[in-house]
């Protein structure tokens, strides 16, 4: 296996010029603008201390940002690279505050290898984990199994993606063609998902997990190529729409296409949309390290303070020495 880059995208809402653009952009045009999608966990030094103690072969960690960054970052951390959106998204769409659109355009960043891990800034590492949890054989680790999509949510965008995706693949021939994939016991009970949805002649969805998210960067060229036009018209706006084609087309099709090695991604990792109920059980897991990939997902209407108290202790318990990327 190759080198094997990370990305992440990072933007703090506290910051005040971040904040007087969003404010000034969010009068003149519509889109998802929830606070809760840019407040500060002050966590992301946790981020950082995962990947170095737990994966320390990556190769390049990929910073990308509006152009400010955390005071206390090291910017001359060997294999740091701050990337601002100017760097590589086209000028008249800036700024943008949509992660659709910082995403879609990460194949024009020179400096990317071809296998790369997408990563939000509340996913995190919290026990070592290994090249193959993310590639295998110069594929992407993933999981596939279908699903069907439904209007009723103001954010869902992936219909446009489905719409896109079967353009240009035929259901039945990837089905033939990469039947130990589709059907691999690796998919555990999401086959069943599968199977009922056998009958549809077309895709009609898929299960989408909320994991780091392995890719090929010739994929993302590969999609631009065929559908350029598409996702450049679809993407052109500031915040995000439902109309938006997303980096979800790029995962469907490397699944599609069989570009991928099927792996049960859940074996090792563990999401949390963050409340009450399950608060204590996502801090007992990051202190036990019972899992190596914790996904902490901001929800509305929780004791902020008190669950970010509590989930940062969790950390500084298991990772309480600076990382090189720190000052």
């Amino acid at each position: 296996m190759g080198k094997i880059d990370f990305v992440i995208l990072w933007v703090d809402g506290n910051e005040p010029n971040w904040q007087r653009e969003f404010q000034a952009h969010s009068l003149k045009e519509r889109g998802a603008k929830s606070s809760v999608r840019f407040r500060d966990w002050d966590n992301l030094q946790y981020w950082f201390r995962g990947v170095e103690n737990y994966a320390p072969w990556v190769n390049n960690i990929f910073f990308i940002t509006s152009g400010h960054v955390p005071n206390w970052l090291n910017l001359n951390a060997p294999n740091l690279k701050v990337i601002n959106h100017s760097d590589y998204i086209p000028n008249d769409i800036l700024p943008t505050f949509s992660s659709n659109t910082i995403e879609m355009y990460l194949h024009k960043i020179e400096e990317l290898s071809e296998h790369f891990v997408l990563f939000n800034d509340d996913f995190f590492i919290i026990n070592h984990v290994d090249k193959d949890r993310f590639f295998k054989k110069k594929f992407p680790c993933d999981i596939s199994a279908f699903n069907v999509y439904h209007g009723r949510d103001l954010s869902t965008n992936n219909m446009c993606n489905i719409e896109l995706l079967n353009k240009h693949f035929d259901k039945r021939k990837s089905l033939k063609k990469h039947f130990f994939k589709w059907f691999s016991i690796q998919n555990n009970k999401l086959l069943i998902r599968t199977l009922l949805l056998l009958p549809w002649p077309d895709f009609v969805g898929f299960y989408d997990h909320h994991l780091p998210q392995p890719f090929l960067k010739s994929t993302f060229k590969e999609v631009w190529e065929k559908e350029g036009d598409a996702i450049s018209q679809s993407i052109k706006y500031r915040f995000r729409q439902r109309t938006n084609i997303t980096q979800y087309l790029v995962r469907y099709w490397q699944l599609a296409s069989g570009k991928y090695h099927c792996t049960n991604v859940f074996k090792d990792s563990v999401y949390f949309q963050i409340d009450q109920d399950n608060l204590n059980l996502a801090v007992n897991t990051i202190r036990n390290q019972s899992k190596k990939i914790i996904v902490l997902n901001d929800k509305e209407n929780i004791d902020f303070e008190n669950s970010k108290e509590l989930i940062n202790l969790a950390f500084s318990d298991i990772l309480p020495l600076k990382s090189k990327f720190e000052i």
